[in-house]
């Protein structure tokens, strides 16, 4: 075998146990955009295996996979705003959609009616003439249509992060780090197929439908994917952030139309310390402004309002001040004396020792090890490296 065969073996063992995994545990409940994407990509890696291996499915495969190349984009383009928005594609977009795939079923029919070496598997694998040609053009061509809904799913990505998220203290920050990897490695796995196509357009000789780089990128792109599914195995069965909460973050000069006197906003931020005080909510890892104002019968707007007019803060630092604040108490409490710094920080509702330690340090001035060695008459950590 060689070495992009090889490739897409390993791809395909990923894929395939991750699809595995997601039919056995319904539990996950994931979006059918990322089922769909998944599919089509699970797919298109048994036909990148076949074309070095020869074989029917060299003929049958592209009926489906050659159309479904053209959905690749769209379903991550759908995936990205529905988790971000809680949009779902309505029936005169989903008519919109179609005609790019069915409109490539009906090319490549007609392409296998006039070259009959398009139902050869020795003919496909030579890749010359005709053949050589329509492969190329289906490439560009993928990539390019794709790529326009990848660049639409980053910017709504981009505008998601602009707008919101401030406004959470939780897992929704992990949940945008998934969705734009997943995005990234989509369109650097584009990137990379569009130049070989490119190569092979301008310097001729047979194009390869499938390189060693591609392979490789598209191996890294599964392992991607299966790291997140066991590593953070929540987001994949993940409820839409704008359900969660919503509203941007909102200046003064946006405060200044609504109507909440300054009497009222101190009044609020009373009973939201009183509420941190009793009901210690920061130390819940997903905790939202609505989830907040949810809890203390009020509007959001208004809770956010009050936190940023009256503190100077944003939700997000609001939060993190009472973690961090619960986590001093921690690190100087005689039983935690010997809990390692990772335990304090999830005890805090911080979801990782690398947030914690930045966030820590940048309200305390000192990393938590230090913090904990100066104030319980531990040995001078001296300068410490950044701890991560």
């Amino acid at each position: 075998m060689s070495i992009a065969s090889n490739l897409s073996a390993a791809s395909l063992a990923l894929l395939l146990l991750l699809a595995g995994l997601l039919v056995l545990d319904a539990r996950k409940r994931s979006s059918p955009f990322l089922l769909g994407y998944l599919t089509i990509i699970t797919l298109l890696t048994v036909l990148r295996f076949s074309f070095f291996e020869g074989g029917p499915l060299l003929v049958a495969l592209p009926y489906f996979l050659f159309p479904s190349v053209f959905v690749v984009g769209p379903l991550l383009y759908l995936y990205a705003r529905s988790v971000l928005f809680t949009q779902n594609v309505n029936r005169a977009e989903a008519f919109a959609l179609a005609i790019a795939p069915l409109a490539m079923l009906g090319v490549h029919f007609a392409v296998n009616l006039l070259f009959p070496e398009t139902l050869d598997p020795a003919a496909i694998q030579a890749q010359s003439g005709a053949l050589a040609a329509y492969t190329r053009a289906l490439g560009i061509a993928g990539c390019v249509y794709n790529g326009v809904f990848e660049w639409r799913a980053l910017r709504l990505l981009g505008a998601y992060r602009r707008a919101v998220v401030h406004e959470y203290a939780g897992p929704v920050r992990e949940q945008l780090t998934w969705l734009s990897s997943l995005l990234w490695a989509n369109l650097a796995l584009l990137g990379v197929y569009l130049a070989a196509n490119l190569f092979a357009w301008h310097y001729g000789g047979p194009p390869r439908p499938v390189s060693p780089a591609e392979g490789l990128v598209a191996l890294a792109m599964s392992y991607l994917i299966v790291f997140y599914y066991v590593r953070k195995p929540a987001i994949f069965a993940i409820a839409p952030p704008a359900a969660q909460a919503a509203p941007a973050p909102e200046t003064p000069a946006k405060y200044a139309r609504q109507n909440l006197s300054e009497s009222a906003r101190r009044d609020i931020l009373r009973r939201i310390e009183e509420f941190m005080g009793a009901a210690k909510p920061h130390l819940e890892d997903d905790l939202s402004l609505s989830g907040l104002a949810a809890a203390l019968g009020l509007p959001a707007h208004h809770v956010s309002m009050a936190i940023n007019i009256e503190t100077n803060q944003n939700f997000f630092q609001f939060i993190n001040s009472y973690r961090v604040k619960e986590a001093k108490s921690l690190l100087l409490a005689p039983d935690w004396s010997e809990a390692p710094i990772l335990r304090i920080a999830y005890e805090a509702g911080f979801q990782s020792k690398a947030a914690f330690n930045r966030v820590f340090k940048d309200l305390a001035g000192e990393t938590p090890s230090a913090y904990r060695a100066r104030h319980t008459g531990g040995a001078s950590p001296g300068p410490l490296p950044a701890e991560d």
